[in-house]
């Protein structure tokens, strides 16, 4: 039997550690100590932030996403979003910061990207600081420094919530841009993220009843761009919003449901049996009445999450705020999702979820995911042909069929959050060097033609969906490594 090829260093092997939703249900509930209800946390009250120099010699991205639609006369500078990813100070998020810059260059993305690191030492803070400087010029890649955020030195993930806080009341130079997007670090841009949303798009949506989602169709191009799940469609008191807005925001629907809102109730299940919604949101909070629909179908929503930056500002208060009144209850990997699902009920700013922002696990039968676009790909009037999602793909260029990003239904970004084994190959984050990108690091193997034997045929969803991930995965980070060496080694 031939070994597979592994994608990074060889070391044990781990399970995803990341909050990728559907793994982490079924098998992750890393219980931590209970953090005393009395004690919270608070900010730091130093943080060191780059602003990076303008300069000249880096090419401005195209537009690629951004011509999908048909941009109207109000559309204007207010749709530049602005990215931020919370990590630690590790080198294994490090790399994934490195890589989502680059990625997103690739895809046409307007607008600063802002890493968050918490808890990062003096020396760790310059290093990170010149690598910035060196990797862009142009003052869009930035960096924002705070102190750690774990709850109890080990909850890691509460990084995120204490961490935006943090960046909106102080980021330097300060936020100019409308709009901001908060993503994890291992997510790959595939196409830039916009505020649009319904805008240019048919009015009829096309119904997917096998997969219980609906498409919305851009009028001209017969190319879907929205993808919504039926059971959301079905709850909606309007129309798909135009676009993301003050007071609406959107989001990546997660399969996390509506349980939380049965908490204390006879028909809770036993994680929820002794929660106190009222402990989180107050007494009279309106979280405390949210029901079990309304839960599912408005506030189950992960990274991307993309709002009106004064939105922002109430969601972060919000998220802080309940993040250690829900872990002192629900000690699991999920407690900073359910703290935001939670804050963002209580403050009755409901999302508009979305199914396309992302695909992750490819065994995921969920509709909250854009899978379904992905086995379409592999369709023709001639039948099947699953061949189509590594063919022409090499170390450093995408298959033919993605290529041209926008003739076709793609997901927003590839959630790397999974382990991908198939053909030979295995790709999984955790066995990425921590220095994957330095001046002399080599790419990642891919051996397209062993992928495509596997294709041949009628190979499974499972399969074929895993080898679209490494055809996309491998060749983006090359990329990116090529453009790092090209940024930072070059005298």
């Amino acid at each position: 039997m031939r070994r597979p090829t592994v994608v990074g260093k060889k070391k044990k092997r781990r399970a995803c550690s990341g909050v990728c939703l559907l793994t982490a249900l079924g098998t992750i509930a890393a219980v931590l100590t209970v953090l005393p209800f009395a004690l919270h946390l608070q900010l730091p009250e130093i943080s060191l932030d780059v602003s990076l120099p303008a300069g000249v010699g880096n090419v401005p991205p195209v537009r690629s996403r951004l011509d999908m639609t048909k941009r109207s006369d109000d559309d204007n500078d207010d749709d530049i979003v602005h990215i931020v990813f919370s990590t630690d100070c590790s080198g294994y998020q490090h790399w994934q910061g490195i890589a989502l810059w680059y990625a997103a260059q690739a895809a046409g993305q307007r607008g600063p990207i802002t890493r968050i690191a918490s808890g990062c030492q003096k020396k760790e803070q310059d290093k990170i600081t010149s690598e910035w400087r060196k990797i862009d010029k142009t003052g869009r890649f930035r960096v924002h420094f705070t102190s750690s955020m774990k709850l109890h030195g080990s909850y890691k993930y509460s990084n995120k919530p204490g961490g935006i806080k943090h960046w909106l009341e102080n980021a330097n130079p300060p936020i100019t841009e409308s709009y901001v997007c908060l993503l994890d670090p291992d997510m790959l841009p595939l196409l830039p993220i916009t505020t649009a949303l319904g805008r240019g798009l048919g009015t009829k949506p096309r119904h997917r009843s096998e997969e219980k989602q609906v498409e919305f169709v851009d009028s001209q191009t017969g190319v879907a761009r929205i993808l919504r799940t039926s059971d959301t469609m079905e709850h909606m008191e309007q129309e798909i919003p135009s676009r993301v807005a003050l007071g609406s925001p959107a989001g990546q629907h997660f399969g996390i449901g509506g349980d939380w809102a049965t908490a204390g109730s006879p028909r809770a299940r036993p994680v929820w049996k002794n929660f106190s919604k009222s402990n989180v949101c107050g007494v009279n909070g309106p979280c405390v009445t949210t029901s079990y629909e309304d839960a599912r179908n408005k506030y189950a929503v992960g990274p991307v999450y993309l709002a009106h930056v004064d939105d922002w500002r109430r969601i972060a208060h919000a998220w802080w705020s309940a993040m250690p009144r829900v872990h002192d209850q629900y000690p699991h990997l999920l407690a900073e999702m359910y703290a935001l699902t939670m804050a963002t009920s209580n403050l009755t700013l409901p999302w508009t979820l979305i199914s396309n922002y992302m695909v992750s696990g490819p065994g995921v039968t969920s509709p909250t995911e854009a899978w379904s676009w992905i086995d379409d790909l592999t369709k023709n009037s001639r039948g099947n042909n699953a061949t189509v999602v590594c063919d022409g793909a090499s170390l450093y260029t995408l298959p033919f069929v993605t290529r041209n990003r926008t003739a076709v239904a793609l997901p927003t970004t590839l959630h790397f959050c999974q382990r991908y084994e198939v053909a030979g190959h295995l790709f999984a984050k955790h066995k990425i060097p921590h220095d994957f990108f330095r001046c002399d690091g080599d790419p990642m193997p891919l051996n397209v033609d062993a992928l495509m034997d596997g294709l041949v045929g009628n190979p499974s969803k499972i399969v074929t969906r895993k080898s679209f991930m490494m055809c996309h995965l491998i060749p983006i980070l090359n990329l990116a490594l090529k453009s790092y060496k090209r940024d930072v080694c070059t005298i």
